[in-house]
């Protein structure tokens, strides 16, 4: 239970500082500088997963009990090759940044692999309350203009957060408790592999929504994009229970073989996550576009809007992620790789018929929202359809409170 509190408040913090550095790019940047970022962000985002992809490096859950540091060494060498190309693709500022971002995620996997998540957590945390305060710093006492005040915090955030996470991992990996076997070329092979897929399945889910990003940039311009982007970055921001549960819960079934207990762990860590994001949904979408217009500018006055298509979506992602988290955790990738695939298939099918149809900003949300729907509905099915369960058992109920009650009075969530 304490993991779980630690995790949960860093994810809070998390939140917090993000949700922040929202607000004041979207209000001092405005619509069209808060546009830059966003395609800055989603570039470099989805050249990291890239990188990740090319390496076989992931969440490496497997690599305390079978792994060998051949496979860390092997996997960072090709990343830093593979980074070092597309930063000579997107250019000096691009490529520079992207290969801060990518390496201080790497490093922040081996944590992972290592089973330090706490560790992990406090150094996203650090990142994000860092990036916040150096923002707001450089916005109001230096003389750049337009979002080089957003990539000179990045950078030197990323700076911090990198040097944490090497410091962490080297303590780490002095510290393990046993020696790594041997591996021969035929299991290495194997195990990028795995990296691969999962990789692959997180920057297919990326892609899902951000490469919606550049099409409104063309369709419209970036003022439209940078509207579309937070209406989007707050939706997944309320996620943080969802995503916080899910990896504990991932953890838990990687490293300490747990798959017995998952399903019933899994549908009621699940249905919690949807009361908590439900709750949180509610609260956005009453919140009337005037406000947004008020204190983001009258650019954003469709936010309201936005973010009322998007809650159905992203309410049924909170009961997918934590499904996906857990067949994360059991080595089942290719489950998360085709369900992202067949919601991004239809992403792309959508947009051209949505985005012609209706008006841009709302043709996006519309395309997706549908995208999460299609994910989620197609996790859900495939595990009902493994464990022969109802759809019914998803939906929350007394007993649902009941036994959280006694979880937490017994401090046994994850026992």
């Amino acid at each position: 239970m304490p993991r779980i509190l630690s995790i949960l408040l860093s994810r809070f913090g998390l939140f917090a500082s993000n949700g922040l550095m929202i607000l004041l790019t979207a209000r001092w940047l405005g619509a069209s500088g808060r546009g830059e970022v966003s395609l800055f962000l989603a570039t470099v985002s989805i050249s990291g997963l890239i990188a990740q992809v090319s390496s076989g490096i992931a969440l490496v859950y497997w690599m305390p009990k079978y792994g060998h540091h051949r496979v860390f060494k092997l996997g960072l060498g090709v990343q830093l090759a593979t980074s070092l190309l597309l930063g000579l693709i997107m250019g000096p500022w691009y490529g520079a940044l992207g290969l801060l971002h990518h390496l201080t995620h790497l490093f922040r996997y081996f944590l992972l692999a290592f089973n330090r998540m706490e560790e992990d957590a406090a150094v996203n945390v650090l990142q994000g309350i860092s990036q916040l305060l150096l923002f707001a710093a450089i916005y109001l006492y230096s003389n750049l203009t337009g979002w080089l005040h957003f990539a000179l915090s990045f950078g030197i955030s990323y700076c911090l957060s990198l040097t944490l996470s090497v410091i962490l991992y080297i303590k780490a990996v002095k510290s393990r408790d046993r020696a790594l076997p041997e591996m021969d070329w035929k299991s290495i092979r194997k195990y990028l592999g795995h990296g691969m897929e999962v990789q692959g399945g997180n920057l297919l889910y990326l892609s899902m929504t951000r490469w919606l990003f550049f099409r409104l940039e063309q369709v419209g311009n970036l003022a439209t994009t940078g509207v579309f982007s937070v209406a989007i970055a707050a939706v997944e921001a309320l996620l943080l229970a969802a995503s916080s549960l899910a990896a504990v819960l991932m953890n838990q079934v990687a490293h300490h073989n747990q798959e017995h207990q998952m399903k019933e762990q899994t549908t009621f860590i699940a249905k919690i996550s949807l009361l908590i994001t439900s709750m949180a949904l509610l609260l956005v979408v009453l919140v009337p576009g005037d406000w947004w217009a008020q204190v983001l500018g009258e650019a954003y006055r469709p936010l309201g809007g936005l973010l009322r298509i998007l809650s159905p979506g992203i309410a049924l992602m909170s009961l997918a992620t934590v499904i996906l988290h857990a067949y994360s955790g059991m080595g089942r990738y290719r489950v998360n790789l085709t369900v992202v695939l067949v919601a991004l298939v239809v992403s792309l099918m959508l947009s051209s018929w949505l985005m012609d149809k209706q008006s841009g900003l709302v043709g996006a949300a519309l395309v997706a929202s549908f995208a999460y729907s299609i994910l989620s509905i197609l996790t859900i099915a495939w595990f009902n359809r493994q464990y022969r369960m109802s759809w019914r058992v998803w939906i929350p109920n007394s007993q649902t409170f009941l036994t959280l009650l006694q979880y937490v009075r017994n401090r046994r969530l994850f026992s």
